[in-house]
């Protein structure tokens, strides 16, 4: 199987270090050239979070050659880059199954990000992943829980079977996409509420 991962942040890393010692071919995009080049030599990128990748991950400027060669590809770029990333991937892309891997709404017309992929890309294989997780978290194997959601089957369970024989990971699913989008969305907000509390005693 051949994964792309959109994002080489820390969040994407995470992902990544969950399937990379699996069989599958990954390969992620960055669109900055110094963090390219940081992956490229050392498999990491230390700005976003300390950990190093597996030396068979591979990395990419190019969405075209991402998206030719992927038969998933998981979205995970801050919300704010989602409107001209995917216009870019847009001609390339062929029905692969999509997972959202991003908290926020689409910018330009605040619709929820599966629904803005549905109107570009015209394709129901939309899935997304959330939960209660920090990327550290993840990379250290601590117990943490994932819900994934999709109003398509098919698409739904070709992301259980990517996922599920992860020892430290308990899955939830559903068919609830906009319930779990905006939990997800909802959950950063409270975050950032009680950080903002915390920090004011």
């Amino acid at each position: 199987m051949k994964l792309g991962i959109i994002g080489c942040g820390a969040y994407a890393i995470a992902l990544a270090s969950l399937l990379e010692k699996k069989d599958i071919r990954i390969t992620m995009w960055t669109k900055l050239e110094s963090e390219y080049q940081e992956l490229k030599k050392n498999h990491t990128n230390l700005k976003a979070l300390n950990y190093k990748l597996n030396e068979a991950v591979e990395f990419t400027q190019s969405l075209e050659t991402l998206t030719k060669e992927s038969d998933a590809i998981i979205i995970a770029i801050p919300t704010k880059f989602i409107n001209d990333t995917i216009l870019e991937m847009k001609p390339y892309y062929k029905e692969q199954e999509l997972l959202i891997a991003t908290k926020g709404m689409e910018q330009k017309e605040n619709i929820l990000l599966h629904e803005y992929l549905e109107k570009e890309l015209k394709t129901d294989k939309i899935a997304c992943i959330s939960g209660p997780s920090f990327a550290s978290d993840i990379i250290l194997k601590t117990p943490i829980g994932f819900t994934i959601a999709s109003k398509n089957q098919k698409s739904l369970y070709y992301f259980k079977n990517l996922f599920q024989k992860e020892k430290t990971i308990t899955l939830d699913f559903t068919d609830d996409i906009i319930g779990v989008e905006l939990c997800g969305i909802l959950k950063n907000i409270i975050a950032i509420g009680a950080g903002i509390l915390n920090g004011m005693n």
